[in-house]
C-alpha cells in the first residue's frame, strides 16, 4: 500500500503513517488492532509531534453524524478484505485530514 507501518508489540497494534503536512506541522496516523477477529480503527493526528485530534472511528462517527449513529467494527475473513477495508478507510481519512489542514 506504500505507507510506513510500525508494530507496537507492547500494546499489539499496527500504526500506519498516512500523511504529513510540513506547513501546518500535522501528521496523520491510523492504528489498527486485529487480535479479536474484527478490526478496530483509530484515527489520530499529531501537530508538531504532539497529540492533536482523533479517536476510535466508532466514536468519531457519533461525534460527526449523530450521537446514536454506530459504525460496526469491520469483520474481515481474508487479507484481501482487510486490504480493501484499509484502502477505503485511508481514503476517507485523507479527506478528513485535508479538511483539518484548511482550519490551521
Amino acid at each position: 500500500m506504500g505507507y510506513k507501518v510500525t508494530y507496537n508489540s507492547r500494546e499489539k497494534f499496527f500504526r500506519f503513517s498516512i500523511a504529513k503536512d510540513e506547513a501546518t506541522g500535522l501528521e496523520a496516523f491510523l492504528t489498527i488492532d486485529v487480535r479479536l477477529g474484527f478490526v478496530e480503527l483509530i484515527w489520530y493526528v499529531n501537530k508538531h509531534g504532539e497529540p492533536y485530534a482523533g479517536s476510535v472511528l466508532a466514536l468519531v462517527s457519533r461525534l460527526l453524524i449523530l450521537p446514536d449513529y454506530r459504525i460496526p467494527y469491520p469483520d474481515v475473513r481474508s487479507y484481501e478484505e482487510l486490504r480493501e477495508g484499509l484502502e477505503e478507510n485511508i481514503s476517507l481519512y485523507l479527506e478528513f485530514f485535508e479538511a483539518l489542514k484548511k482550519y490551521q
